[in-house]
């Protein structure tokens, strides 16, 4: 039973190595204040268990900066190289106009 166990484990080992390689990295940034543990999890270097200290270092504390990934145990400086380039803190929604309204002609 040992035997069998342990080659699962390698044979999976195997099969997520070559699942990671032939990732893609996302089309456009990830906003890792709002991103689900999906989305993250499509992010180089982001498996589950990333993606959930992910979620929990921001439902704390909500990312100012995308160094602020550095803060989360275990997230070195050489993954935050590779994270850099596909994540943001932008807020996705549109900006606010500045402009007044236009007024209306007062009813007669």
């Amino acid at each position: 039973m040992r035997p069998f166990v342990i080659a699962l484990v390698l044979a999976l080992a195997i099969l997520a190595g070559i699942a990671a390689q032939g990732a893609k990295a996302p089309a456009a940034p990830v906003n890792i204040n709002r991103a689900s543990l999906l989305e993250l999890m499509q992010l180089p270097g982001v498996g589950p268990s990333r993606a959930e200290a992910i979620v929990q270092h921001r439902n704390q504390h909500p990312f100012r900066r995308t160094a602020d990934l550095l803060r989360i145990k275990g997230l070195g400086r050489r993954t935050f190289t590779r994270l850099k380039p596909f994540v943001t803190v932008a807020d996705s929604a549109p900006p606010a106009t500045t402009s007044a309204p236009e007024p209306t002609a007062p009813s007669p």
